[in-house]
């Protein structure tokens, strides 16, 4: 039997021999809380297991007999392993602060209606520099990341968070809204449409400050264009199954200005094959996505407008730090959506 100041924490590992150590290590050094680690492996191909093994030799280790190459197989794989009320889902690339779990745990016993809380990372060799804090869903169907790649600036406050595959979890919770999507593929989406379900249900996910881990910084790989499909095909997964009928009816214009401001972008990228195969799967698993639609419908008690926000949309600088011209026309673009959401949000009920 695992007590309530107990933690059953799941590391997803994929190939992670030069950090997955130094994740566990600081688990371990996690101050009053008990953690019981599990690693769950997506299929690696190098000794990180191997290391696991010889240096924690009571960590039980489960084996994907497949690269799935998705990591809500494995966080599902998690929720269905786990015995405690508890769960703690993170990556292999991370060392956490010994009140890190503590933290999370405190306000997660606070409230029985919280569903999730999230820790600040900040980048492993930059501790002062923020990875992720808190993330938003745009309107439009983006991330919101407004401190992402700054100095933090010791922000206390808590708020709500949509996003992130690192987070304390309530399991009963999760046991009536459901897990990760396992039908979303790699890429934007995959882990917040999770959270705006949860949101929609009228449970609260939250970003917790206090509470924060040091994330290895990873060299944006700007050539996976495979992510494209499933960046596309999960943003129209979330809107036509999350929204309301209303709401997508007043957004037409903004997402019509939005795909043609894409479709420039995917052209002067060299993506457009990508996105296409993104559009047609949509089109192919339409009956899937009105089914999910049913089911989401179902459960939400929560407005719209209160769960999605306007605001910066976060692009990797990498992406666009060659095409000024783009930066600019992504500035103006914003800027006209923040006084159309203005506009929409007093008539949605």
């Amino acid at each position: 039997m695992i007590d309530e100041n107990t933690i059953e924490v799941f590391i997803i590992n994929y190939n992670g021999k030069n950090t997955v150590l130094s994740t566990i290590e600081s688990l371990y050094n996690s101050k009053n809380v008990k953690v019981k680690i599990t690693v769950l492996d997506d299929h690696s191909s190098d000794d990180s297991l191997d290391l696991i093994k010889q240096r924690y030799p009571e960590i039980p280790i489960y084996i994907l007999p497949y690269n799935s190459k998705r990591a809500n197989v494995l966080r599902n794989k998690a929720l269905e392993m786990a015995k405690s009320e508890f769960v703690f889902i993170t990556d292999n690339d991370l060392k956490y602060d010994e009140n890190c779990l503590s933290n999370l745990l405190e306000y997660m016993k606070s409230d029985d209606n919280i569903a999730t809380c999230t820790p600040r990372m900040m980048y492993w060799d930059q501790p002062d520099k923020v990875y992720i804090a808190g993330t938003k869903v745009h309107f439009i169907g983006a991330a919101i990341s407004d401190q992402r790649d700054k100095i933090y600036k010791n922000d206390t406050e808590v708020s709500l968070n949509s996003g992130s595959g690192i987070c304390l979890l309530r399991r009963s919770i999760i046991d009536i809204v459901g897990g990760f999507d396992l039908n979303l593929l790699q890429g934007w989406g995959s882990d917040g449409e999770f959270y705006q379900r949860l949101l929609r249900a009228g449970y609260k996910c939250l970003y917790i400050p206090s509470a924060f881990a040091l994330h290895e910084e990873k060299l944006v790989v700007t050539n996976r264009k495979f992510r494209v499909i499933g960046q596309t095909y999960n943003r129209w997964v979330f809107i036509l199954t999350h929204y309301s009928v209303s709401l997508i009816l007043l957004l037409i214009p903004a997402f019509m200005a939005y795909e043609l401001l894409q479709f420039i972008f995917v052209i002067m990228k060299g993506i457009f094959p990508q996105y296409v195969k993104g559009n047609l799967l949509v089109i192919k698993r339409f009956p899937f996505i009105l089914k999910k639609r049913k089911f989401v419908q179902s459960i939400k008690v929560v407005s719209d407008k209160d769960v999605l926000f306007s605001g910066n949309i976060y692009i990797a600088p990498v992406l666009i730090e060659k095409h000024k011209i783009i930066k600019y026309g992504i500035n103006a673009f914003i800027s006209v959506l923040n006084v159309y959401w203005a506009i929409i949000k007093k008539i949605l009920p």
